[in-house]
């Protein structure tokens, strides 16, 4: 569970070893990739840390899984716009990082598919495709989102208030897109901003991630 060796996972209860009941300073229930970051945390810090999980497979969300012979996949997780590079820093984690390009493919339902680059031309221009208009309205609300995620990212380390999130756009002179995007809904904000329907389909989709359980 740790560069020093101080932690242990098991799937399944174990005898007390001979002369009494082994001890642990922390339990954590449930390896998911939460769970196995706090106790490596925790482990680093000299506790004694046991991880009980009922799956034969750790890592929650974030395992990976061989569903078809010969093919592994993550099951869950697709992205790693979460994992903060402190903790990479922090617990020393050997990565091989290599940011995906195109971000997303789309596909049309007679064939082929829009691409979405991550160099901003060749986005445009593979929207341009469905509507001109489409393609400088994506960039403006690319470029807005990208600003917000900045304003917020430093308050994923600890339980920021609803009152700090909205401050986070204010300062970054935004706070119109926290009363869309937090108190408003997806859909409001594609019919605002797009005219092509299948534009609005793809981008009403990223605002339902995470939300199905």
């Amino acid at each position: 569970m740790s560069r020093d060796g101080r932690g242990t996972v098991s799937n399944k209860a174990r005898k007390p070893a001979s002369g009494g009941a082994r001890k642990h300073d922390v339990i954590v229930v449930g390896a998911g990739h939460n769970g196995l970051t706090c106790a490596a945390y925790l482990a680093a810090a000299g506790l004694r840390v046991l991880v009980v999980e009922r799956s034969q497979n750790v890592g929650g969300a974030c395992v990976t899984e061989e569903l078809f012979p010969g093919f592994r996949m993550s099951t869950a997780a697709y992205s790693l716009s979460l994992l903060l590079p402190e903790i990479i820093r922090d617990l020393k984690l050997d990565l091989d990082l290599r940011p995906r390009d195109p971000v997303a493919f789309a596909p049309y339902e007679n064939g082929g598919g829009l691409f979405l680059w991550r160099d901003p031309k060749k986005r445009s221009e593979a929207i341009s495709e469905l509507s001109s208009n489409d393609a400088g309205a994506y960039s403006e609300l690319h470029d807005l989102f990208a600003e917000a995620g900045r304003r917020l990212r430093p308050l994923l380390s600890y339980p920021a208030t609803r009152k700090q999130a909205r401050r986070a756009f204010r300062d970054s002179g935004i706070e119109g897109l926290f009363k869309k995007t937090i108190d408003g809904s997806i859909a409001d904000l594609c019919e605002e901003y797009f005219e092509s329907d299948f534009l609005k389909g793809y981008v009403a989709s990223q605002g339902i991630t995470g939300t199905t359980g």
